[in-house]
């Protein structure tokens, strides 16, 4: 069943999740913020008044929303970070001055993941006061972060995998204190990746501008690792029996290869 929100939006506009006790999404527009919910089955989703934006925030300048604790809510500006609650707006300094804010993301503990041009910021359960700043120094690949996302957690009660999407420059996982970077064609469709998140098998997926991709784990042995290369490298690289490159007359296709002469085939 689909049921359509009918409500004026201004213009430009971002959705952020809610708390969950709280239900619905919030819109980010022009306009300011207001909090949509589902109605009842037979019943239009609800829209609430619109919250106009904070009087120092520059206009065209706001970039993303999502929800903290009930009653809460975080704004990103591009120049600044802002915190609706108690029907106030409140200015919240980051570490870095003068960051492009970019992008915010909410885990499922509550942690509030702000991605802007200087990497990222995690304000811990949501926390204004507790901030934690992961740049270069804290070993993320680039620090230019286009947009965040937060995956599913592999056991209830688990972190849940944060990903720095980079401009043009693949993606990074943060989890368990440690970043793995996917950057070339070996891993995703594209460099240009528009979203990032994880499924709790541990599969880690990939939207891109050239469609999507799934990284997944395979449990095996050492042993069984070493045959699995070795008869790729007997199938596709031997020739005359020797080791030979092999260029991809298809890119991605495995079996479109042919090989070509060498210094050291002999």
């Amino acid at each position: 069943q689909v049921r359509h929100l009918v409500v004026d939006i201004g213009e430009g506009l971002a959705l952020g999740l809610a708390d969950p006790a709280e239900g619905g999404v919030w819109l980010l527009s022009s306009l300011g913020i207001c909090l949509a919910r589902a109605g009842a089955v037979d019943a239009q989703p609800t829209c609430s008044d619109w919250i106009a934006p904070p009087t120092q925030a520059a206009e065209d300048s706001a970039r993303d929303v999502v929800g903290g604790s009930v009653g809460a809510v975080f704004v990103a500006y591009e120049d600044t970070l802002y915190r609706y609650a108690d029907d106030a707006w409140a200015a919240l300094p980051l570490a870095a001055a003068q960051a492009k804010l970019r992008g915010l993301a909410r885990a499922p503990d509550g942690d509030i993941w702000v991605a802007c041009d200087r990497g990222l910021y995690r304000l811990a359960g949501g926390d204004p006061s507790v901030v934690e700043h992961l740049g270069g120094d804290a070993g993320i690949p680039f620090e230019g972060v286009a947009r965040v996302d937060v995956g599913m957690p592999a056991e209830e009660g688990g972190d849940a995998p944060v990903f720095a999407i980079f401009e043009g420059a693949g993606v990074a996982r943060y989890a368990r204190g440690r970043w793995d970077l996917w950057h070339s064609r070996t891993w995703l469709p594209s460099r240009q990746v528009f979203a990032a998140t994880a499924t709790p098998d541990g599969s880690l997926w990939f939207a891109t501008d050239r469609g999507v991709g799934e990284v997944y784990l395979q449990t095996m042995t050492l042993e069984d690792k070493a045959r699995l290369l070795e008869e790729g490298t007997a199938s596709r690289h031997d020739r005359f029996g020797y080791f030979s490159p092999t260029n991809l007359q298809v890119p991605g296709d495995v079996s479109s290869g042919v090989t070509r002469d060498d210094d050291n085939d002999g």
